[in-house]
Formats: C-alpha cells, sequence, structure tokens
C-alpha cells in the first residue's frame, strides 16, 4: 500500500507531522506527464506484487501547490 506523508518545516527549523493517507500523495502528481511510470501506476503494481515501474524522467518538471486565504 502507497503511504503519504506530509510534513512542514517551521523557520525555526522545526518539523511539524502534518497529514498521513494511504495513497499517493498529491505533490507526487507531476509524475502523470514527467515520469516513465506514474505514482499512480506504481501503487496498483505494488498492490499486485509487481516490481516498480521505471520513475526516470522524461522532461524537466516543478510542481508548486497555490494555497488560498
Amino acid at each position: 500500500m502507497a503511504l503519504g506523508v506530509e510534513f512542514f518545516i517551521a523557520l525555526d527549523g522545526a518539523v511539524y507531522f502534518n497529514e498521513m493517507a494511504p495513497r499517493p500523495h498529491n505533490s507526487g502528481h507531476f509524475t502523470l506527464e514527467a515520469t516513465a511510470t506514474c505514482q499512480f501506476e506504481q501503487q496498483v503494481r505494488m498492490l499486485c506484487g509487481l516490481p516498480a515501474g521505471d520513475a526516470s524522467l522524461l522532461s524537466p518538471v516543478s510542481m508548486l501547490n497555490l494555497l488560498g486565504d
């Protein structure tokens, strides 16, 4: 099972736990377009007992989460 875990690092260096979810985490959604095997296929492969797929980067990528007020 895939497990997404999210932490925040404060300006003073303190690390805070934010979230844990039994699914691919949204911070990896760039894998849909930029890697040979996306995180969702990787999860299915693990659940089916298959080896991990090729995680090679196919193109440069960056991701930014925008948070509103």
